[in-house]
């Protein structure tokens, strides 16, 4: 995310910053990780401010079934403030409001602030964390999924339906499309082998 300050206040993707009069751009910023399927990896999301003084934010991280922010037992994102930047009253909700974190969430809203602390926030600095879910898929399906991610960015348009038409038709013969497809209809969670 990307913006330009503007007075005193910066409206950034539906995130409202409270910073100095003079005009700067505010980025956040999320980090990577990797895991394998299934695995929960922790996610860094950091704030350069080119030196506005920032003193609160609120922003959206959207995802995808893929990669979606975990959520605690009393089905809150699980996200954590950095405790360094003091900013007790930080709040996290999943978008939309009354979505299910298992079935339909699509986003999180993160609300970072303090009503005790107003110095700024530091320039660089990791403003909270987020437990992040790597969806369970078939492993046959996302090496594919990869490979032709990877084959299509070099690739015409006409050249790369051709490459995703081959590497779907070994899919359909595996034996894990086959407990994907039977999983499905009985409503069961797939047992994946990677064959």
């Amino acid at each position: 995310m990307r913006g330009t300050t503007f007075g005193g206040a910066l409206l950034l993707g539906g995130a409202l910053l409270s910073i100095a009069a003079s005009a700067r751009a505010v980025v956040i910023t999320a980090g990577s990780a990797s895991g394998a399927p299934g695995e929960v990896v922790t996610v860094d999301i950091t704030m350069a401010s080119e030196g506005a003084a920032v003193l609160a934010t609120q922003n959206r991280i959207d995802f995808t079934r893929e990669a979606h922010i975990a959520a605690r037992a009393d089905r809150n994102p699980d996200c954590a403030v950095n405790p360094a930047i003091d900013k007790n009253a930080t709040a996290f909700r999943f978008l939309p409001l009354g979505c299910d974190p298992a079935v339909d969430c699509a986003s999180v809203r993160a609300f970072v602030l303090s009503f005790d602390n107003l110095m700024p926030i530091a320039d660089a600095a990791r403003l909270y964390s987020c437990a992040v879910q790597i969806a369970a898929n078939a492993p046959l399906a996302v090496q594919a999924t990869k490979r032709m991610m990877r084959m299509g960015q070099n690739e015409t348009f006409e050249a790369n339906v051709h490459h995703v038409f081959l590497q779907l038709l070994p899919l359909f013969r595996s034996k894990d499309f086959k407990e994907g497809v039977t999983a499905f209809l009985e409503k069961r969670t797939p047992e994946f082998e990677g064959r």
